[in-house]
């Protein structure tokens, strides 16, 4: 059967410290031989999620940090002042314990092998590249994949099918109609989420 994911799924895969990293991992590797439904709304979402969250991690790291420049201090005190901003956020926000943790741990393997000099050229760059790894990290998992788009011919007849339902997600509403008006050349098609809500409206 044909299957599709929700961004959450998505994200998890990515994100080594997502707390569904392992089961969508196991779910991957399970439905290797399935064909992937990916929609385009949840290829943007997941990329703007890692952008965002991980930028407003970085930026409020960045006050707790001593100067850049400041060469007097070591790289031992240096990640103890990290691991002081971590748990600071992570007490202020623990909504974004999985990117915390995503961060702390690329800035960590980073400090091994690079000076602290070169961490804000590093943390200017870390977003875009998860941003980008979506895609690698699918075909390497899932290499018989297919994207879709909205398919406007049958966007009218579905909208109308569905005038009641309401999402209060706009980017659920995408995914949803995504698939709908991409139903009668993708079906029989099983889509994940993690999601209660969104799968609830979904069937």
């Amino acid at each position: 059967m044909n299957f599709s994911i929700d961004s959450n799924i998505l994200v998890a895969l990515v994100n080594p410290k997502d707390r569904l990293n392992d089961k969508s991992s196991t779910l991957m590797e399970t439905r290797r031989d399935n064909q992937l439904i990916l929609c385009t709304s949840v290829l943007k979402e997941s990329q703007t999620i890692f952008r965002n969250k991980i930028n407003q991690i970085i930026v409020e790291i960045i006050q707790f940090l001593p100067n850049f420049q400041d060469k007097k201090v070591n790289q031992m005190e240096y990640q103890e002042k990290l691991i002081l901003a971590f748990k600071k956020i992570k007490t202020s926000n623990p909504g974004t314990s999985n990117f915390l943790d995503l961060v702390y741990n690329e800035i960590i393997v980073f400090l091994e092998n690079n000076d602290s000099l070169k961490l804000p050229s590093f943390l200017s760059q870390l977003a875009i590249r998860y941003a980008q790894t979506l895609y690698i990290k699918i075909e390497k998992m899932h290499p018989n994949g297919n994207v879709i788009h909205l398919n406007h011919d049958n966007l009218e007849i579905i909208k109308k099918a569905t005038s009641e339902t309401y999402f209060k997600d706009p980017n659920d509403e995408r995914i949803f109609y995504e698939l709908m008006t991409n139903l009668p050349d993708i079906k029989p098609v099983e889509f994940l989420t993690g999601d209660k809500e969104f799968a609830k409206k979904n069937r």
